[in-house]
């Protein structure tokens, strides 16, 4: 993306295109928004942070408390980049969070990558919440 803004910005200052009529303000505006993701991108994921999980998405965080996860494991990717559609090839983080005297499946696309990258993270991420680590994808879990 930071290549794309900066082959973008480049073309649009060529000096030959000077005297253009084109409307610059379209070009600004969709490079600012390149550079809004750029300096968004680094903090969407989830922060372990205490007693707290932190959910931080492009738009809103969300917050729970570490001991209301019961659980963490895979699912097929499914977001923005495939329509809503699963993945067979990606990835990503879904915790079981304690609602109440019912827990519920919270998806986290976020924290999405292959399945050997999203073992490791999924890892890492039950340590941290001091969870039984996940069992390998498609493995049964006995609970």
């Amino acid at each position: 993306m930071a290549l794309f803004l900066a082959v973008s910005v480049g073309a649009f200052l060529d000096p030959t295109l000077r005297n253009s009529r084109d409307p610059d303000w379209i070009f600004w505006v969709g490079a600012a928004g390149l550079v809004a993701l750029l300096v968004r991108a680094p903090f969407v994921g989830l922060v372990v942070r205490g007693d707290r999980v932190i959910r931080r998405t492009w738009v809103r965080s969300c917050s729970w408390n570490k001991n209301d996860i019961t659980r963490v494991g895979p699912a097929s990717y499914s977001g923005i980049l495939n329509r809503g559609s699963r993945s067979g090839r990606f990835r990503m983080v879904v915790l079981t969070v304690r609602d109440g005297s019912t827990p519920k499946a919270v998806e986290v696309p976020e924290v999405s990558g292959g399945r050997s990258k999203m073992e490791e993270r999924l890892k890492v991420l039950a340590a941290a919440l001091d969870l039984p680590q996940p069992s390998p994808a498609g493995r049964h879990r006995p609970d």
